[in-house]
């Protein structure tokens, strides 16, 4: 096996009007697909790389900042399940006033922010565990953020809420997969963006890892829904709706997101499974936060979410497929 690097991008977000690319690394890859192949800590990475692009020929990178363990970290009987291990993705703010930017860790748990990704030397804090949204339905606090699988990450076009998926946890609990699979999550972080650079909010303490934040502009978990998929898979993708239908049937960009769709997918052949092969849909808004819309249903099966374990498709009897990239899209010709 050659030498590992030491960059490993795998989540990537772009400012255009900041002249900036961010890139998460992730993991040495070639480490990690083989079963038999151990997982060092040195080669689950803790970096994110920050360009600039504002010459688009001639990008240049600017910083690779580290993010810090948390609390949970210390406890952890494998290194690797530390709060700032293997950062996955990344996702950046989107109005003039703002220059945050959020990494999520995949065997960290974790969700941390800087609030100007534009200095030369990025500054991260935790600001929510995942162990926090697990306890909405575990509330015995059983599950952590350790080994959860944290996958995707976008804030809505308003920077009102940061949407997160998570696939499930991976660790020897010694439970069935009912219990430690996957979960989708909403974040409102009005109060954090607000906080400017003087933002207040880190999860510093134990108790912050189970009940969030205690800053006052540490991020409000909105609602939670888990996502039961038994095949060590789960929601690993995901994606914002932001269009609106306006009264004479086009369509037009919102900055207000009502609903979002995830696909549970993960690689297949190393870890004994790949997701269960579904995309589902949730509506924001009323009194949970986020719910599964349950009027989209798969046509075979009559059961909430769509499958692509099938025979048939439209364009012919392809087989079971894969939905792992999520996108929402209309045609040009409705765009208004």
């Amino acid at each position: 096996m050659t030498e590992a690097s030491c960059a490993n991008p795998h989540g990537i977000a772009v400012r255009e009007d900041l002249g900036i690319m961010v890139a998460s690394d992730f993991v040495e890859a070639r480490n990690f697909v083989k079963p038999d192949v151990e997982l060092r800590e040195d080669l689950a990475r803790q970096t994110v790389r920050v360009f600039d692009i504002s010459d688009r020929s001639d990008p240049e990178l600017r910083s690779v900042t580290k993010v810090p363990d948390g609390p949970r970290a210390a406890q952890e009987k494998d290194p690797i399940f530390g709060e700032s291990r293997v950062l996955m993705e990344t996702a950046l703010t989107n109005k003039p006033g703002h220059k945050g930017a959020f990494v999520s860790s995949m065997t960290g748990g974790a969700v941390f922010y800087t609030p100007d990704i534009t200095v030369p030397e990025p500054k991260w804090k935790e600001v929510l565990d995942d162990t926090t949204a697990y306890k909405t339905f575990h509330p015995d606090g059983s599950l952590t953020g350790g080994g959860d699988n944290s996958s995707w990450l976008a804030v809505s076009p308003d920077d009102r809420y940061l949407f997160h998926t998570v696939m499930g946890s991976s660790k020897p609990y010694g439970e069935p997969l009912d219990r430690t699979t996957g979960m989708v999550y909403v974040l409102d972080i009005q109060k954090l963006l607000a906080g400017g650079t003087a933002t207040k909010c880190s999860i510093d303490e134990l108790s912050e890892v189970y009940d969030g934040g205690k800053e006052s502009d540490c991020p409000a978990l909105v609602g939670t829904v888990p996502i039961r998929d038994t095949t060590d898979g789960g929601p690993h993708w995901g994606a914002m709706d932001n269009f609106e239908r306006t009264y004479d049937g086009t369509y037009r960009e919102a900055t207000r997101v009502k609903r979002v769709a995830t696909a549970n997918y993960f690689l297949a052949g190393a870890f004994g499974g790949d997701g269960d092969h579904r995309v589902c849909m949730f509506n924001l808004g009323g009194t949970a936060g986020i719910a599964m819309d349950t009027r989209f249903r798969d046509e075979v099966t009559g059961a909430p979410c769509v499958s692509f374990n099938r025979k048939s498709w439209p364009h012919g009897d392809f087989g079971e497929a894969r939905p792992h990239g999520v996108l929402f899209v209309v045609s040009d010709g409705v765009l208004r």
